[in-house]
């Protein structure tokens, strides 16, 4: 069974993206949310753990930020090829910059515009069922 880990301290946005995952055929099972940096580690890296297929990242998390989060990942020859994909309302060209220069699978935008968003999710979504 895939999972997707999804890191979000936002819970209007988690349950929106978990939403849109359960029309595309995710059941709540399959997605585990942490809603910290050091949770999402924690998912991770614990003993046994297993990898998801995905990891869905905001990059303003309390307790260790999604850069970190995402450099750690790509840091560690057990996760350094798992597909991350950031969302975050952060334009910032740093921000752009930083996740790209650590390898980020895609960033996308959390827009105002729902129809957007969900549109965005969806084509994640989609992209990861045709390479699993």
């Amino acid at each position: 069974m895939q999972t997707i880990l999804l890191v979000e301290d936002n819970r209007i946005d988690e349950t929106l993206i978990r939403q849109i995952l359960k029309e595309d055929g995710f059941e709540d099972e399959q997605v585990i949310s942490a809603r910290d940096g050091l949770e999402a580690l924690d998912c991770l890296f614990a003993t046994g753990a297993t990898l998801p297929a995905l990891v869905i990242l905001d990059l303003h998390l309390p307790k260790i930020n999604g850069l970190e989060v995402l450099k750690r990942i790509r840091s560690d020859p057990r996760t350094g090829n798992l597909p991350v994909a950031i969302f975050s309302s952060s334009l910032d060209t740093d921000d752009l910059l930083t996740s790209d220069g650590l390898g980020v699978t895609s960033y996308i935008h959390k827009s105002s515009n729902l129809i957007a968003y969900a549109a965005d999710v969806r084509e994640l979504v989609k992209h990861l069922k045709e390479n699993n």
